[in-house]
């Protein structure tokens, strides 16, 4: 086992090399573990991690580095820690997604994001995901099926942008509207932000609050800027 590191500080290299717990067909070694693992130190060293990352975490640091950005600005920024990806509502959503046949990834800004698989029978994506996409909790069901989830979500991530290509609305901005909705979630509960969500008409977001807090523009909705 290669270690880096001293004492309490070592990281087994082949942890960052591990997919477990990544989506099959998504989840690949990054091509350079010990630029992951001098991210994981340097948040370490800033107090933003303490323990060593899981595997979304892993995932969401790879992302960050990629597109060239600071880890440790983008985390406290984001509020990104430890528990980030152990999402509030239980692992089970994570499971019931995947286990669905969707294809899931964390995100540059601490929200999960999926897109379900293309069948006959109705699938979790199909019974929360309406419009564009649904933020449900920490994960954001994108309303966009596919008969390879895993490569469509691949696709929106490399294109950032949530319907390539006919779209050139960034993916980031979808994103960053999506993240309030989850600070939502979890400002709210479970059934607080249903209720509240649902007191104003869902299918008008140019009147609803709970949209206009995460930001019209950012969605899309440029019908509401005036």
């Amino acid at each position: 086992m290669i270690m880096t590191g001293d004492g309490e500080d070592a990281v087994a290299l082949a942890d960052f090399l591990s997919t477990q717990g990544l989506h099959d067909d998504i989840a690949v070694p990054t091509a350079d573990a010990r630029a992951v693992i001098e991210g994981y130190h340097e948040l370490v060293d800033e107090g933003v991690l303490a323990d060593p990352p899981a595997a979304y975490l892993r995932e969401w640091l790879q992302h960050v580095q990629a597109q060239g950005g600071d880890p440790v600005a983008l985390a406290q920024q984001e509020g990104v820690d430890d528990r980030t990806f152990d999402t509030w509502f239980g692992d089970g959503d994570i499971d019931l997604v995947l286990d669905d046949g969707a294809a899931l990834a964390a995100t540059p800004h601490g929200i999960f994001m999926a897109v379900g698989e293309d069948r006959l029978m109705p699938s979790t994506t199909d019974l929360f995901a309406y419009e564009g996409g649904t933020m449900w909790g920490e994960i954001f069901m994108v309303n966009d099926e596919s008969s390879d989830p895993a490569a469509r979500l691949r696709d929106m991530v490399e294109n950032d942008t949530k319907d390539p290509p006919d779209s050139i609305h960034p993916l980031w901005r979808v994103l960053r509207h999506e993240e309030v909705h989850a600070q939502q979630w979890a400002r709210y509960g479970y059934s607080g932000f249903i209720a509240r969500y649902l007191w104003h008409n869902p299918l008008d977001p140019c009147g609803h609050p709970m949209e206009e807090e995460a930001g019209f523009e950012d969605r899309g909705y440029f019908q509401c800027v005036d």
